[in-house]
């Protein structure tokens, strides 16, 4: 039985990113059909592929060791009423950071757009910046108010009131890593990668003091 509900699990989560894929795909062969001729980009564009994978995935690999990091300190460092407490508080901290994690989605294409047509965007990267230290700003404001409150209104959450003002600490910490985001992926879509040089040793830092 344990193992039938841990390969469940592991099938879920296949599933969860599996399906949107093959729906992509399915919808991308249905709107190009066999009139669209195939172009072989490899041989042209090759080399300058491969320059802006390589960056892109030592900061995927690093940003997901790090996440895998802080989950393992969570669920095997900490007490269980720290861990449970954890996820309850970050859980709501996290929607400091909603706006601008939708921001993340919109700017790539646009930077990279105007990129392409030899535009400035980096009014594009302050109206993101703003809007989400605005947004994520008053969100945390209201989490420091009334957070105790919103703790205390079901009998599961109101074991952990005592933590209400590190959920107004998570949330600053969240709203400052939407910005990051919104910077790195400003950078990214740019094609400009010098900011590993400092990202990566900070990412380690974390890590290192996450664990410790």
């Amino acid at each position: 039985m344990p193992f039938r509900a841990i390969s469940g699990y592991f099938v879920g989560q296949g599933a969860a990113g599996s399906v949107p894929v093959v729906g992509a795909l399915w919808a991308l062969r249905k709107r190009l059909g066999a009139s669209v001729k195939a172009e072989p980009y490899l041989h042209e564009y090759g080399r300058e592929m491969l320059r802006y994978t390589i960056p892109v995935a030592i900061l995927t690999i690093a940003s997901t060791i790090y996440v895998s990091v802080e989950m393992l300190v969570i669920r095997h460092r900490l007490s269980e009423f720290e861990s449970a407490g954890y996820y309850i508080i970050s859980t709501f901290s996290m929607i400091a950071s909603y706006l601008g994690a939708a921001f993340v989605t919109f700017l790539f294409p646009i930077v990279a757009g105007a990129e392409a047509r030899g535009e400035d965007s980096l009014r594009t990267l302050k109206h993101a910046i703003v809007g989400t230290l605005g947004a994520g700003g008053l969100i945390s404001l209201a989490f420091l108010v009334f957070g105790k409150f919103i703790l205390g209104l079901t009998p599961v959450w109101k074991t952990y009131q005592g933590l209400s003002f590190e959920m107004f600490l998570l949330c600053v910490y969240n709203v400052l890593t939407a910005v990051v985001n919104c910077l790195t992926t400003y950078e990214v879509a740019q094609g400009r990668f010098r900011f590993l040089c400092y990202f990566l040793p900070v990412f380690t830092v974390k890590m290192i003091l996450t664990y410790c």
